[in-house]
């Protein structure tokens, strides 16, 4: 960067007319073969050849780009072996980015933040090619427009204890991103976290919110895993995770709360593998999980927590291959818990108040854990029919009958209404369904096999050798 000289404001009277300029700092001075404290106000350097060493910036010193200056604050050129840390600040209201990555390809091993990093545009970015091992904040990274972390190349990790805020897209993968793990702040007002890339793993203890996007936005890239903690709070003021047509998602695991204020809590148009919920997925005014598009799919939906919404759970035209349900799904308005116009598979439930409709599940087991805690469902406005079992794990009694376990279907909808449950101890029931009136009851006969009594050992009484007696020879 120029030599700026250090003035606050000089007039110049030119044709009769005042000229004002702003305060420009001198560049900031980088010691090369050693580590570099930055511990005055400057405008900001050019890396412009490798280095192996560290550089920082002290606490209460602005490192910035001002009108008249370069676009960027600190441009990284070169390979970085060491670590730049900011405790200051670096900004630039006037520049293109307080980091920039992207002048040619380059290696930077860690840039670790604990001040405030602002840009009008992009605040960090990686360019094509360029790798971030490691970006760890615990400060404040803010951008005015677009995008806080705007990566083209590759980030091994980012770690964020503090505040990641923009207007639209506060984190915007294009390329690759290993891994993204927050524990306190990640916020914007259209895209939280949006990916157009390969994206490994989020974990988040903390918030990811967006007031009036997306959450997590992944509608061009894939992600590997998302976990939200029994401390996390995902949400937005539409569709809170949003998977897109063609896009996949391997895990989705929520032991926290993933919330909507509008439209669905999560909304799949592609591929999720593993979506398992411990915790509260909720949508008052929307759908909390739906899965919607013909390549829509989802393969275990597991449940053990609150699955809540005007809807429950929507399976708009998508498939989803097996629903597990030993907590709450429910519906805040008329309509059911679950409501199925594509196709499910399997459904397994212990709720004793399920509500479904639509196409029936081709497979429906019921789920016992006692004789006053297994699944009731009642089906209404159904078309199709469904096989009725007792689920494996089930732990049942023998003569004994399960009252209402399903209400709002005929013997023409149930493929079967007999049939024979072995527990995991090997025991064996023949079971039937009953209607009584327009319900049906599960009866159960007797017990064949040990039915819990326990096999009486074999006794061997051993075997008594009388010694042999030898004479003395003579």
């Amino acid at each position: 960067m120029h030599k700026l000289y250090k003035i606050l404001i000089y007039l110049i009277l030119l044709n009769g007319v005042f000229l004002s300029y702003p305060l420009l700092a001198e560049d900031c001075s980088i010691n090369y073969d050693q580590d570099t404290t930055i511990s005055a106000d400057c405008d900001g350097f050019t890396l412009d050849r490798n280095q192996d060493f560290d550089m920082t910036i002290i606490t209460g010193v602005t490192v910035s780009a001002v009108l008249g200056s370069e676009n960027n604050v600190i441009e990284l050129n070169f390979d970085v072996g060491g670590v730049l840390t900011n405790n200051g600040t670096i900004e630039t209201t006037y520049g293109n980015n307080a980091i920039d990555l992207s002048y040619a390809p380059v290696t930077i091993n860690k840039i670790i933040n604990t001040g405030n990093i602002t840009a009008s545009f992009r605040t960090i970015k990686i360019g094509l090619g360029s790798t971030l091992n490691l970006l760890s904040n615990a400060g404040t990274i803010y951008a005015t427009n677009p995008n806080a972390i705007y990566n083209q190349g590759s980030i091994n990790a980012i770690y964020n204890s503090g505040q990641i805020q923009a207007s639209q897209n506060t984190i915007y993968n294009a390329d690759t991103l290993s891994s993204l793990t927050n524990t306190n702040l990640i916020t914007a007002t259209l895209f939280a976290i949006d990916n157009g890339g390969t994206l490994g793993t989020i974990t988040n203890s903390g918030t990811i919110s967006a007031s009036l996007g997306y959450a997590i936005y992944n509608v061009y890239g894939n992600i590997e895993s998302i976990t939200n903690t029994s401390t996390g709070e995902i949400n937005s003021g539409s569709d809170t995770i949003f998977n897109g047509s063609g896009r996949f998602i391997s895990s989705l695991v929520n032991q926290g709360d993933i919330d909507a204020s509008a439209d669905a809590a999560i909304l799949n148009n592609g591929t999720i593998s593993s979506l398992t919920n411990s915790g509260t997925i909720m949508s008052p005014e929307g759908i909390a999980i739906e899965n919607d598009g013909a390549g829509g799919a989802i393969t275990n939906l597991t449940n053990s927590g609150a699955i809540t919404g005007g809807t429950g759970i929507s399976n708009t035209t998508g498939s989803i291959e097996t629903i597990t349900n030993t907590g709450s799904i429910s519906s805040l308005t008329s309509l059911a818990d679950i409501h199925n116009n594509g196709n499910i598979n399997m459904l397994i439930n212990r709720q004793s108040n399920l509500t479904f409709t639509g196409n029936l599940p081709a497979n429906y087991q019921i789920m016992i854990a006692s004789t006053s805690n297994y699944g009731k469902i009642t089906f209404t406005d159904v078309t199709g029919t469904t096989i009725f079992d007792i689920h494996a794990t089930s732990s049942v009694n023998e003569n004994t009958t399960y009252s209402a376990v399903i209400t709002g279907i005929s013997d023409a909808e149930l493929s079967a209404t007999t049939g024979t449950f072995t527990d995991a101890e090997g025991d064996s029931y023949d079971w039937s369904l009953s209607l009584d009136g327009g319900s049906y009851d599960l009866i159960l006969g007797d017990c064949t096999g040990t039915c819990g009594e326990e096999e009486t050992p074999e006794v061997r009484t051993p075997e008594v050798r009388t010694p042999e007696v030898r004479t003395p020879e003579v």
